[in-house]
């Protein structure tokens, strides 16, 4: 299951610029307003690259603040159970067995 991760643009005033590169001082080729939300592609070193609409590009991500979104909410409520009755829930990027039944309990 593929998980959205989404963020808010936080700074304390105005819009934030989006980057070529993961630099400050690389060209700047959008601009996102405050309260946008956006969508997180990769984390790397206090940058993350973001798609705002039609653009992808790097932000700093000290003014960005990752959101839970429906697809995280619905990861964590999901539960597998295998045909030996073992059961699993996801943690992180990993699911962890939490329980076994006898096949066929309900």
């Amino acid at each position: 299951m593929s998980k959205t991760k989404l963020a808010v643009v936080t700074t304390a005033s105005g819009s934030l610029n989006m980057r070529k590169t993961a630099s400050k001082s690389a060209e700047v080729i959008a601009k996102i307003p405050q309260g946008a939300t956006v969508t997180v592609l990769m984390e790397a070193d206090g940058w993350w690259r973001v798609q705002y609409k039609n653009s992808t590009g790097w932000c700093a991500a000290e003014f960005l603040t990752k959101q839970e979104n429906a697809d995280n909410q619905a990861w964590r409520n999901i539960r597998i159970v295998d045909s030996a009755g073992n059961v699993f829930e996801p943690v992180g990027d990993f699911s962890v067995k939490v329980a076994s039944a006898d096949v066929g309990d309900s």
